[in-house]
């Protein structure tokens, strides 16, 4: 019946989890073995996905006990890349060529190129990814859903760097009497709290230090590749792993 191959599907799910989460607790987890496993499909659980492409990938090691001194130095290394290239020109610093003319392509005196210079190549790269980013997946809600986190301290919004914030539009409206008004509409309106951002800025974010650490090397395509990456990885925050329940029982039949 049909509430028959239901309970014969969950229940294959169900083994499968309890298989995946006795490979994921050893101590030393045998990739091994969890690339084998891994080949016929990984149950859509986040926490065990999460956490089984970060070690087949290499971003985790197999040695459970490294995991948290490894976490909080690739966080703290990745945070110090944010403070360092997403910076804001405008609002200045005590470096000297912060402050130059932002039409001066080198410094007149070493011949360097200038923050100002290094900026607006920046911005070359950033309005690509920015319009990747986007239209990444249009159909899909998440992404333009605002993160449950707020956006890190002192840390420039990117797309505001290249957004067109100054065109604007005017539309004819009819009001409830029937009567045609304009409406002036803005190209860029923000919404939400100051310090909130939508997961598209996350991903705007990472791929532009990305960017800036492999000499501008992005390409159109890669935000696809870390779109899925960043969807799985925000499904599950890294937690110890949970004990499967029970498998589910039979859906009461509808009645007749």
């Amino acid at each position: 019946s049909r509430f028959g191959f239901v309970k014969a599907f969950m229940s294959k799910t169900h083994a499968r989890i309890v298989e995946l989460a006795s490979i994921l607790e050893q101590e030393v987890i045998d990739l091994k073995r969890l690339r084998q496993f891994a080949f016929s499909g990984i149950p859509d659980t986040a926490y065990l996905r999460s956490l089984t492409w970060k070690l087949l990938l290499g971003y985790l090691p197999p040695r459970r006990s490294e995991w948290p001194a490894l976490l909080a130095r690739k966080r703290a290394q990745y945070r110090a890349f944010v403070q360092e290239f997403v910076v804001d020109v405008h609002k200045g610093s005590q470096e000297a060529d912060v402050m130059a003319d932002p039409l001066g392509a080198l410094s007149a005196d070493t011949g360097q190129a200038s923050t100002w210079d290094t900026f607006f190549k920046d911005n070359e790269i950033l309005e690509q990814i920015d319009k990747d980013v986007h239209r990444l997946c249009p159909e899909f809600a998440f992404y333009k859903e605002f993160s449950p986190n707020p956006r890190p301290s002192n840390v420039q919004p990117l797309h505001k760097r290249v957004a067109r914030e100054h065109l604007e539009s005017i539309v004819m409206v009819e009001t409830r009497s029937g009567i045609p008004t304009s409406v002036r509409r803005h190209a860029s309106e923000d919404n939400g709290p100051d310090d909130a951002e939508r997961h598209w800025e996350i991903v705007e974010r990472i791929l532009f230090v990305y960017a800036k650490l492999n000499a501008r090397s992005y390409v159109q395509g890669m935000n696809e590749i870390l779109g899925v990456l960043y969807f799985v990885y925000a499904q599950a925050a890294f937690t110890p792993l949970r004990q499967p329940s029970a498998p589910p029982t039979d859906p009461a039949p509808a009645p007749a």
